[in-house]
């Protein structure tokens, strides 16, 4: 039987992680009403699970980084 990597199983490796909404609230320390905003707007990735948000964190952490250099930029 192939066993199947620590890194190939979802919600296993630290940057394939999926968050819902708290969770993702809770990495970016911001109160989820801000996400929401964030999510209407469409300023951050997201897919819907259901009736859910849902956000792969090493795409949430590639967002951070390119809004930290545009920022950064001016």
């Amino acid at each position: 039987m192939k066993e199947i990597s620590e890194k190939a199983r979802p919600g296993t490796a630290g940057t394939d992680e999926i968050l819902t909404l708290k969770q993702f609230a809770d990495y970016l320390k911001c109160h989820p009403s801000s996400l929401y905003r964030l999510i209407r707007d469409g300023d951050v990735p997201y897919f819907r699970l259901g009736s859910d948000y849902r956000f792969q964190k090493s795409t949430i952490d590639n967002w951070i980084r390119n809004k930290t250099r545009a920022r950064a930029r001016g």
